[in-house]
C-alpha cells in the first residue's frame, strides 16, 4: 500500500527517540545493565582490591625530601635512615603485591581503558548510570580533566619516573595513574606522542563490547512492545466501528490510520523497521543517528565542545559519523518541510546532543513558524514520580534556553519559551 492510497501524503511528524524508548519497550539497554553484564561481581571486587593496593603504594612512596635522604644514606641520623629504609622496603613490597594482583587475575586481560575508567567513576558515584552522563564523562575525559592529567603523569613515566616524588598524589592523580599502570602491565602502555590515537582505539573497543551486548539483548526485543509504545506517540485516527473489536498481529485495532512520520532515533536498535515494512504507509523514513547494530556504533563528544582544528575533533560524533558516511542514492532527508510536529520520547535532552537539536530548530525556524513541540515521558518508578516530571521540565527548559542563546536576535532568544507557551506550541505529556 502506498502513501497516496491513504491520502496522507508527506510526513507531518518528526519523532525523536532516545534510550528511554528502548527501555520502555523492555530492552535492557541501560548502562547499569551493560556494566554488570560483563564486569562480574568477582571482577569488580578484584578491581576494587587492586585499586586499594595501588593507593597503598602511593601512601608509602618516599617524599622528595625522604628520597634525597635515602639516596644520600645519612648514617649520622640512624633513626631517619631506618625509617626511610623501612618505608622504601614496604613500598617495594606493596608495588609487587599490586602487580601480582593485576597480572594473575586472567579476567583483567579483557578489560580496556574505558572499562577501568568507568569502574573508577561509578565506584565513587561520579557518574549517574545513564548514557547521556556516560558521554558527558567521556567528553570531560578528553577535553578538560583526565587527558591533561594523563599527559602530566605520562611525562613522569616517560622520564623514568624521576619526578614522581613531586606529583601531588591526590585522588584525582591516583585514578589517572591507576589507568596508566594497568595499561602498561597489560602491554598496552600509553605514549604521549600517540595518546589521542590510543584512547580513540580504546573507545572503539568499548563500543564493540556494548554492540555485542546489545545484539544479544536485541534477540528478545519484542516488536509488539515497540509498536505499542510508538502508537502512543504518533497521531492516529480511530478505526471505523466495524473494526473496534478486532486487532492486528501487533495489537493495534484493525483499520487504525496513523499520521505519516519520520523517525530520528539516537538508539542503535532498528527493529521497528519490521513494522515499517508491514505498515509502510505511515513510517516514511527512519534514521539512526549514531549507527545501528548492522553498522558501526558511535559514542562521542558533541562538536560544540571542540574546535575543528583541535586534535581531539576526531572524537566528536560529527567527525566519526562523517567517517562512516557513504553515498546512498535512495536515501531521503529526515527533515521534511511538511513536518508540523516534533515529538521527543525517551531522550534525556542532554547537552551532548544539542548540536542536533539546534540544527533541527534552525531548519524549522522554531521562533517564527507554527511547528509544535511535544515532550513525552513515562513514570517508570511511582516512588519518584514527582522527581521524574521535575527533571523532564528542567531538561526542556534548559534545552530551549540554550537554543535561544544561539539566536541572532537575543531578545527573541530570551522569550522563546514564553512565546511557545503563549502560542500553545509546547506540550508535555505523560504516557
Amino acid at each position: 500500500m502506498k502513501l497516496e492510497d491513504y491520502g496522507i501524503g508527506q510526513p507531518t511528524e518528526l519523532i525523536i527517540l532516545g534510550n528511554g524508548f528502548d527501555l520502555a519497550c523492555g530492552l535492557k539497554s541501560s548502562y547499569t545493565d551493560f556494566f554488570n553484564s560483563y564486569l562480574s561481581q568477582e571482577v569488580q571486587l578484584n578491581l576494587e582490591t587492586s585499586y586499594q593496593k595501588f593507593c597503598k603504594i602511593q601512601n608509602l612512596r618516599l617524599t622528595k625530601e625522604e628520597e634525597e635522604q635515602f639516596n644520600s644514606r645519612i648514617e649520622y641520623i640512624p633513626e631517619i635512615a631506618v625509617k626511610n629504609t623501612e618505608k622504601f622496603t614496604n613500598f617495594k613490597l606493596a608495588e609487587e603485591d599490586f602487580k601480582k594482583n593485576i597480572l594473575e587475575f586472567n579476567e583483567f586481560q579483557d578489560l580496556n581503558l574505558f572499562d577501568i575508567f568507568f569502574f573508577l567513576k561509578s565506584s565513587k558515584k561520579d557518574v549517574s548510570p545513564d548514557w547521556s552522563n556516560i558521554e558527558l564523562t567521556i567528553q570531560l575525559f578528553l577535553t578538560q580533566e583526565l587527558l591533561d592529567a594523563a599527559k602530566d603523569n605520562l611525562t613522569c613515566i616517560n622520564s623514568i619516573r624521576k619526578s614522581l616524588s613531586e606529583v601531588d598524589w591526590n585522588i584525582y592523580n591516583r585514578d589517572t595513574m591507576f589507568l596508566i599502570e594497568c595499561m602498561e602491565l597489560w602491554n598496552r602502555a600509553l605514549k604521549i606522542e600517540t595518546l589521542e590515537k590510543q584512547i580513540l582505539n580504546e573507545l572503539h573497543l568499548f563500543e564493540k563490547k556494548f554492540k555485542q551486548y546489545l545484539f544479544l539483548q536485541n534477540e528478545s526485543f519484542s516488536i509488539k512492545n515497540i509498536v505499542s509504545t510508538l502508537s502512543k506517540i504518533i497521531d492516529k485516527r480511530e478505526p471505523p466501528a466495524r473494526f473496534l473489536d478486532s486487532w492486528d498481529s501487533y495489537g493495534i485495532r484493525t483499520g487504525t490510520v496513523f499520521s505519516t512520520v519520520n523517525i530520528l532515533t539516537f538508539n542503535y536498535t532498528n527493529k521497528f523497521s519490521e513494522w515499517q515494512s508491514a505498515k509502510e504507509e505511515f513510517i516514511a523514513n527512519i534514521q539512526n543517528v549514531h549507527g545501528t547494530l548492522d553498522t558501526e556504533i558511535v559514542f562521542g563528544v558533541d562538536e560544540i565542545a571542540i574546535d575543528a582544528d583541535n586534535n581531539l575533533y576526531s572524537f566528536t560524533k560529527t567527525s566519526r559519523m562523517m567517517n562512516n558516511t557513504s553515498y546512498d542514492a535512495n536515501s531521503t532527508p529526515i527533515l521534511h518541510l511538511n513536518i508540523k510536529k516534533i515529538k521527543f520520547y525517551g531522550h534525556s535532552l542532554s547537552e551532548m546532543d544539542y548540536s542536533y537539536f539546534q540544527s533541527i530548530f534552525d531548519f524549522y525556524d522554531l521562533y517564527g513558524s507554527d511547528v509544535q513541540l511535544f515532550f513525552y515521558y513515562s513514570i517508570y518508578n511511582e516512588t519518584i514520580a514527582e522527581d521524574i516530571k521535575s527533571n523532564q521540565l528542567q531538561a526542556i527548559t534548559k534545552m530551549i534556553h540554550k537554543y535561544g542563546a544561539t539566536m541572532n536576535n537575543k531578545d527573541h532568544g530570551r522569550n522563546l519559551q514564553h512565546k511557545l507557551l503563549l502560542e500553545k506550541r509546547i506540550h508535555i505529556i505523560c504516557i
